[in-house]
């Protein structure tokens, strides 16, 4: 399947996004808690934008590309306390 350069584009932006933050929570000494949050959220983010780009892969519209290049770092940001809330209501957490 063809997709359109703007994807890829959207895609590198995003990437660097999810490498920075995976180095991130790497070295946060939560017990690899956040690094468990890091990988709910790029299995949200990938599986978002595979339906993205399923629908338009050769013309996107402004929002598809919107999506795919800036939606990891708003998903990571509210998955952090949505998770965590449901860990400390579970018990995970302390």
């Amino acid at each position: 399947m063809r997709l359109s350069e703007k994807y890829w584009a959207a895609i590198r932006v995003s990437l660097v996004f999810q490498v920075f933050l995976c180095l991130m929570t790497l070295l946060m000494t939560d017990l690899g808690l956040s690094f468990q949050i890091w990988g709910i959220t790029m299995t949200a983010y990938w599986g978002g934008v595979i339906v993205v780009v399923m629908r338009r892969p050769v013309a996107p519209t402004r929002l598809d590309i919107f999506l795919v290049r800036w939606s990891f770092p708003f998903l990571f940001i509210l998955a952090v306390p949505l998770v965590a809330l449901i860990w400390k209501a579970r018990g995970v957490m302390g």
